[in-house]
């Protein structure tokens, strides 16, 4: 009987057995982590735009790698852990996320709408989106996120994300 070649371009091969692409279906990481991001006053300006907003170190998380992030809104979480709400995701479109590496170098700045749930690709339901990532020797203290509309964002509220990572 004679074997079946396997119908796959070296192109394809190649981004896999580099980890350049990814079956959608495999687990994302070892490990997931609910990390509550909140805004600190900025004294008597309030919330300014473009300033760095940085995120409380967090052993697990630094030095990591970071193989995926998802934003969660409002309508997927009423309330966070410390009774405040998070953001619907029209507010979040205004708000980006910079990942910082051990070198300084921001390596990777998303749009936070980037990581939040899609209802597209579907019919009739929305699915969980987890943004997918390789990002190596990630410093958690020096990420943050930065803002270019204000309009409903105030000091002391928060953000939810969950963080897939694997430890190095």
């Amino acid at each position: 009987m004679e074997q079946k070649n396997r119908l796959i371009s070296p192109l394809i091969e190649y981004m896999v057995s580099n980890k350049m692409i990814t079956d959608v279906t495999s687990p994302v990481s070892e490990r997931v982590k609910q990390v509550q991001f909140t805004f600190a006053s900025s004294g008597v300006y309030g919330v300014q735009i473009w300033k760095p907003y940085y995120f409380q170190p967090d052993t697990n998380l630094n030095g990591s790698a970071i193989k995926g992030i998802q934003a969660l809104t409002s309508t997927e979480l009423e309330y966070l852990p410390d009774g405040t709400q998070t953001y619907s995701a029209d507010v979040m479109a205004n708000m980006l996320l910079w990942l910082i590496d051990e070198s300084g170098d921001a390596v990777c700045t998303l749009p936070l709408s980037e990581l939040i749930t899609s209802s597209s690709n579907t019919i009739g339901t929305a699915f969980p989106k987890v943004q997918r990532f390789d990002l190596k020797n990630i410093i958690w203290q020096k990420c943050y996120i930065t803002i270019h509309d204000t309009t409903g964002i105030t000091a002391g509220s928060s953000l939810m994300f969950n963080i897939y990572y694997d430890t190095q």
